[in-house]
C-alpha cells in the first residue's frame, strides 16, 4: 500500500539529481548550536534576500527543485535574521529537514511550535508530526497521534491519511521484530567520501560503484558523478582508480555488464537548466581484455527525448535466448513517477520498453538489480510500504509475471533511503547505499550516500584430527557458543561424520568451539572473527588428544582387611567377540598395588593368582567414558574361603538378629564367639581349606525362653580351591512360646486328702484295672475313687468332638477314631467357673456381686482356658523338634505350687502329684507320640517341685480353712494352686 504522501517525497538523486546546490559551498564542519531546537549556521553560499517573501520563494523553489539542504538554509535565514516565529518558516524549515531525513529536526520544529502555542492541533499539523514520528521509528508514539486523526477529522482526505499511517505503523512494528542479525560495513575507511557513493555491482573481484566527488574541469563549484573501481590488492589494501571510459564533463554513472562480460551498459548525464541531471543509456563493447569500443547511444524508443533514463541492468532471463535490459525513466505512459522498464535485446535490436506494471507503484520505483543464480529482481521503491524514504524489495518471477514484493528485513532497510542493492556473482557479498545515520557527510547534515556492504555470515571452515597419529578424526561433535555479557550461549551442535564442519560467524563476536569425540578429550577453541563482515577466514584445524584412563588395582586379602602380596595380575584387552587382543602381566613380589594404562573404548579383564589360587576374571570397560579418568578396583585374593554365617527364624524364613554365633575348629580346639547385635543375623570371617568345624547358634537371650538352639558340622577338606570362595551356612532356630506355661488345680486335686505323692488311679473300664490319673482326667474328664466311682463330673468342650446334653452329669469322649481329644479349652476345673462365682459372691448383692463376679470370671476365661490351649501349642512345637533329625535333646522344666492352706509337708507331696499328673500327660498324649523319644532320652522331663514355699500369694486370711471363701474359691487362692511349664531347653547337632 502506498505510504502518505506528506512523507513519501521525490528524491531526484536517484535520477542524478544528487542535491547539487547542498554540495556546492557546504560547510566543511558541523555547529551544534541549536535555538529553540533549530540548526542556527546559516551556509555561506546564500545570498541576503531583500525581503521575506524573496526568501520564501527561494525556499520554495529550491524545495520543488530537489535541494532540499537549500531550502532548509532560506527557511532558518528568515528565523535567524527576521522572525523566529515565523510560523511559514518553521512549517517549510520542518518539511525540508523531513525530506533531507533530518527527521530529528523537523519533530524538534514542531514541538517547539506548540511548546510557544504558534500553531493549532488540527489535523494538518497532527499528520505532519505522525509522519516524523513514523520516521523516527517511533512507532507507537506515531499510531496514536494518527488515531486521534482518524478520529477528530472530518475531511475524507485526511482520513484516509490517518489510515494508511495506521496501517504503516502496524506493518512497521511486526517488522520490527524480524529484526536480522546482520553487521554493515560502511566502508568509511576504503571507499565512502563525504560526499555520494552508489553501488552498481560487484564482479571480477572488484567493486564498480558511482562517485559523486569529481569536480568539473575548469569549474571547481560543479561536482561530476563518476564510475570508479575498487579492488582489494595482495598486501590487504584497497586500490581505487576511475574507468577509462569516463566523460570529461559529464556525468557517467551506473554500470551494468551483460552475463558473458563482452557488453557494459551505463547512463551519461547532464544538468539541465533546472540544475537536475537528465541522464541517458550507453554501451560499450568489449575490444580485448582491457579494452573496450566506442560508446554507442541507445536507440530512440530506450532513451526518449523527454525523460530521464538511467540505472540500466543486463542480465539474461531463465530459459531465454534475448538478453533483458532493466532500466529506470519518469517517461510517459508510466505507473507512477519513476517506474521501471524493460527492454529485450536479440540480434542486437531492442524491442519497445515494457512497464514492469506487477511491481511499479504511482510513487517511484528505482535501482533495479536482477540476481541470475537465484532468479530474484530486487529494487527500491517508496511507492510500496516503507520505514521512510526508499525501502529495498525484492521480487521472484511467477510464470511471465512477477510475485508480490516481499520487503527486506531490518537493517538492510531504514527510515532513510535504502537503494542500489546488488549481490556479488558467487552470492556471498552484498551491497547497497544508504544516507541513513552514519553515513560520511561534508556538510552538516545527513545528506549523502554511503556505500554499505555485507555478506553472507562468514564461515569458519574446521577440521579435525588425532593429535596422537595426525589423521582426520570422524564422528565428532562440535558445539558452537558465542560469548556475549552473560557467558557462552550455545548457537549450534553438530554431529560431524566426516573430519570437517563449517560455522557461520557474525563480524566482531567472539566465540567458543568445543570438540568432543567420545574416546578423545574435549578441545576448546575461543576466538573473534573478523571485524569486518567480508574478510575471510582462515581454515581452523582443531587436533584431539585422547584422553588418559588409568587403572589402579589394590590386591587384598580375601575380607579385605590387609594387603596381600605376591599375586599375579594379568591385564587382557578382549575383542568384541571376546576374542583376546593383547595382554600385559604383572608381579612385583613386594608391592599390593599396580598401574595400568587404558584405552577408551575397550574391554579388559583382569585376572590375578597366589600360588594355586586363581581369582575370578573381574571385567574391566572403559565404554561411555568421556574425560581422564582413573578406575579404581579391588582384587580380593587369599589362601582362604569367605565363610557366611546367616541365622533365621525357622516359621517364617526372615533373619534373626541379634545371636550368639560359635565357630569351632574341631582338628585345633581354636574357637571364635561372635554376638551379631540387634542389626544382623549373620558372621563373617575367613577359614581354612581343610579343617574341621562346628558352628553353634542360639538367640541371644540368657533364659533361652524365646528360640530353640541350632548347630552344625563340616568339612572343607573336599572344596576346589579358588581365590576367596564364598561358603555360607544357613542356621534355622525354631520359636518356643512365651514361658511359663501356668496350669490351675481345683483345691486338693489331684488325689484330695492323701499323702501319696503319685497321683490316685482311675478305673478303665476297657482293661478292666485302676490306671493312674493323668492331667488330661484332672482337668476336664472325670475323677474317680479307689472303687472305680464317680466322684465329680465336668462339662465338656463341643468343638473337638466331645458332645454336651446340657447336664452336668453325662459326658461323653470324642469318637473312637480320634488318636487324642485335641487341644481342649473348656476343662474340667474351667466348668467349675459358675460353682466359683456363686461360692466367692455368696452374700454379696448389687454392685459388689457384679465386680466380684466379673473377677472369678476373668480369672477362669483367661487363666485356666488361656494357658491351657497354650500348653498344647507347646506341645505340638515340641513334637516338630523332636521329630527334627538336627534336634539332639529337649529338656523340659515343670515347677508344682500349692496354696498355703496345707501344711508344708502336705503340699510339697501336692505339688508332686500335680507334676506328675503333668508328666503323665505327656506319655500318652496323642496316643503316645512323646514315648519313643522318652525313652531314647531326647526328650527329657525335669521335675522341679517347690511346695507352698514357693507361692505368689501368701497371706493369713489364705491359710485360714474356716474362711472357705478366701482360702479356696477367691482368685487369689486360685493362682496358688498351679503347675508351671518354666523352660524348654532345644539342643541341635
Amino acid at each position: 500500500m502506498m505510504k502518505s504522501t506528506t512523507f513519501l517525497l521525490p528524491f531526484l538523486f536517484l535520477f542524478a539529481l544528487p542535491l547539487a546546490n547542498a554540495q556546492q559551498g557546504a560547510p566543511k564542519r558541523k555547529d551544534s548550536t541549536e535555538i529553540k531546537g533549530i540548526p542556527e549556521r546559516i551556509g555561506g553560499n546564500i545570498y541576503r534576500a531583500p525581503s521575506v517573501q524573496a526568501l520564501k520563494n527561494k525556499a520554495q523553489k529550491s524545495y520543488e527543485n530537489g535541494n532540499y539542504y537549500g531550502a532548509m538554509q532560506y527557511y532558518q535565514r528568515i528565523l535567524t535574521e527576521v522572525d523566529t516565529q515565523n510560523v511559514t518558516a518553521l512549517y517549510g524549515y520542518a518539511r525540508a529537514a523531513t525530506a533531507y531525513t533530518l527527521y530529528g529536526n523537523a519533530e524538534k520544529t514542531y514541538l517547539y511550535m506548540t511548546d510557544s502555542n504558534l500553531v493549532q492541533k488540527d489535523e494538518t499539523f497532527l499528520l505532519q508530526l505522525a509522519n516524523t514520528w513514523y520516521l523516527l521509528r517511533e512507532y507507537k508514539k506515531a499510531l496514536e497521534v494518527y488515531q486521534e486523526v482518524d478520529n477528530m477529522s472530518t475531511s475524507a482526505d485526511s482520513k484516509a491519511e490517518a489510515k494508511i499511517g495506521i496501517n504503516n505503523c502496524n506493518w512497521a512494528i511486526e517488522v520490527q521484530k524480524n529484526v536480522e542479525d546482520i553487521v554493515l560495513d560502511s566502508l568509511r575507511k576504503s571507499i565512502n567520501t563525504p560526499y555520494s557513493e552508489y553501488a552498481d555491482i560487484y564482479t571480477d573481484d572488484q567493486l564498480y560503484y558511482s562517485s559523486y566527488s569529481h569536480p568539473y574541469k575548469g569549474d571547481s563549484s560543479r561536482l561530476l558523478i563518476q564510475i570508479l573501481t575498487a579492488q582489494r590488492m595482495d598486501d590487504g589494501e584497497i586500490r581505487i582508480q576511475p574507468v577509462l571510459y569516463n566523460e570529461e564533463n559529464r556525468h557517467t554513472a551506473y554500470v551494468s555488464f551483460n552475463q558473458d562480460k563482452t557488453t557494459m551498459y551505463y547512463a551519461i548525464g547532464k544538468y539541465n537548466k533546472d540544475k537536475a541531471i537528465c541522464f541517458e543509456l550507453y554501451r560499450r563493447k568489449r575490444l580485448g581484455d582491457n579494452t573496450w569500443g566506442k560508446p554507442e547511444k541507445l536507440p530512440k524508443q530506450i532513451n526518449h527525448p523527454k525523460a530521464t533514463t538511467t540505472q540500466p541492468f543486463i542480465c539474461t532471463m531463465p530459459g531465454e535466448a534475448a538478453e533483458t535490459l532493466f532500466f529506470v525513466s519518469d517517461r510517459p505512459g508510466g505507473k507512477g513517477k519513476k517506474d521501471i522498464w524493460y527492454s529485450k535485446i536479440e540480434n542486437d535490436t531492442f524491442s519497445q520498453p515494457v512497464n514492469l506494471t506487477a511491481l511499479n507503484t504511482p510513487g517511484d520505483d528505482v535501482t533495479p538489480f536482477y540476481h541470475a543464480a537465484t532468479g530474484v529482481l530486487y529494487f527500491s521503491s517508496n511507492g510500496h510500504q516503507t520505514l521512510g524514504g526508499f525501502d529495498i524489495y525484492r521480487s521472484e518471477p511467477i510464470g511471465q509475471s512477477w510475485g508480490a514484493p516481499q520487503h527486506l528485513p531490518e537493517p538492510l532497510n531504514s527510515t532513510a533511503n535504502d537503494v542500489f542493492y546488488s549481490i556479488s556473482e558467487d552470492g556471498k557479498m552484498r551491497h547497497f547505499s544508504s544516507n541513513r545515520d552514519g553515513a560520511i557527510n561534508n556538510s552538516e547534515e545527513d545528506c549523502c550516500y554511503d556505500i554499505f556492504k555485507y555478506c553472507e555470515p562468514q564461515e569458519l571452515p574446521v577440521s579435525v584430527c588425532d593429535a596422537e597419529t595426525g589423521d582426520s578424526l570422524t564422528n565428532t561433535i562440535m558445539q558452537l557458543y558465542r560469548i556475549g555479557s552473560n557467558g557462552p550461549e550455545l548457537l549450534q551442535t553438530e554431529h560431524v561424520t566426516n573430519a570437517s564442519q563449517s560455522f557461520k560467524l557474525l563480524p566482531g563476536k567472539s566465540y567458543l568451539l568445543v570438540t568432543s569425540k567420545a574416546e578423545f578429550r574435549p578441545d576448546s577453541f575461543y576466538f573473534d572473527s573478523p571485524t569486518n563482515v567480508c574478510d575471510p577466514i582462515e581454515k581452523v584445524q582443531r587436533c584431539l588428544k585422547m584422553f588418559e584412563v588409568k587403572l589402579l588395582v589394590d590386591i587384598l586379602n580375601c575380607d579385605g582387611s590387609e594387603p596381600q602380596k605376591g599375586v599375579n595380575l594379568t591385564l587382557t584387552t578382549v575383542g568384541a567377540d571376546g576374542q583376546e587382543l593383547a595382554r600385559i602381566v604383572k608381579n612385583d613380589p613386594d608391592s599390593t598395588e599396580y598401574l595400568f594404562q587404558l584405552r577408551p573404548r575397550n574391554n579388559y579383564t583382569l585376572l590375578g593368582s597366589l600360588e594355586e589360587i586363581t581369582a575370578d576374571a573381574e571385567p574391566v570397560s572403559t565404554f561411555g567414558l568421556t574425560r581422564d579418568t582413573t578406575i579404581r578396583r579391588e582384587l580380593n585374593l587369599g589362601l582362604n574361603l569367605n565363610l557366611e554365617i546367616h541365622v533365621f527364624n525357622e516359621a517364617d524364613d526372615t533373619k534373626l538378629n541379634d545371636v550368639i554365633i560359635t565357630l569351632m575348629r574341631l582338628d585345633t580346639d581354636q574357637k571364635w564367639v561372635h554376638v551379631s547385635g540387634l542389626q544382623s543375623n549373620r558372621f563373617d570371617t575367613l577359614i581354612a581349606y581343610d579343617g574341621q568345624y562346628r558352628i553353634f547358634v542360639e538367640k541371644n537371650d540368657p533364659l533361652r525362653k524365646k528360640f530353640s538352639t541350632a548347630s552344625i558340622e563340616f568339612s572343607t577338606d573336599t572344596i576346589s580351591k579358588t581365590a576367596c570362595r564364598q561358603l555360607r551356612k544357613n542356621l534355622f532356630l525354631r520359636r518356643i512360646p512365651d514361658l511359663p506355661i501356668t496350669l490351675f488345680f481345683d483345691n486338693d486335686e489331684p488325689g484330695p486328702h492323701t499323702s501319696s505323692d503319685r497321683i490316685p488311679l482311675k478305673y478303665n473300664a476297657a482293661t478292666k484295672k485302676y490306671e493312674p490319673l493323668i492331667y488330661e482326667d484332672i482337668y476336664f474328664g472325670f475323677v474317680v475313687d479307689d472303687n472305680g466311682d464317680t466322684v465329680r463330673q465336668y462339662y465338656c468342650h463341643t468343638d473337638l468332638g466331645h458332645k454336651c446334653y446340657g447336664n452336668r452329669h453325662h459326658c461323653f469322649n470324642a469318637p473312637a477314631n480320634r488318636a487324642h481329644r485335641g487341644p481342649i479349652a473348656v476343662l474340667g476345673y474351667y466348668n467349675l467357673k459358675n460353682l466359683f462365682i456363686d461360692r466367692y459372691t455368696e452374700g454379696e448383692t448389687g454392685a459388689d456381686r457384679l465386680r466380684d463376679s466379673l473377677k472369678v470370671d476373668a480369672f477362669f476365661e483367661d487363666s485356666v482356658k488361656g494357658e491351657w490351649n497354650r500348653l498344647r501349642d507347646v506341645f505340638e512345637a515340641v513334637y516338630t523338634t523332636l521329630e527334627d533329625p538336627k534336634t539332639k535333646k529337649v529338656t523340659i522344666e515343670i515347677r508344682g505350687y500349692a496354696s498355703p492352706l496345707g501344711n508344708p509337708a502336705y503340699n510339697e507331696v501336692l505339688t508332686s502329684r500335680r507334676v506328675n499328673s503333668v508328666e503323665r500327660f505327656f506319655r500318652v498324649f496323642d496316643g503316645g507320640v512323646f514315648m519313643k523319644h522318652i525313652n531314647s532320652g531326647k526328650l527329657i522331663l525335669k521335675r522341679i517341685p517347690n511346695g507352698a514355699a514357693k507361692a505368689i500369694i501368701g497371706g493369713a486370711k489364705f491359710k485360714d480353712g474356716n474362711d472357705r471363701r478366701e482360702s479356696v474359691y477367691s482368685v487369689e487362692a486360685s493362682r496358688e494352686r498351679r503347675v508351671e511349664v518354666v523352660g524348654v531347653d532345644i539342643q541341635t547337632f
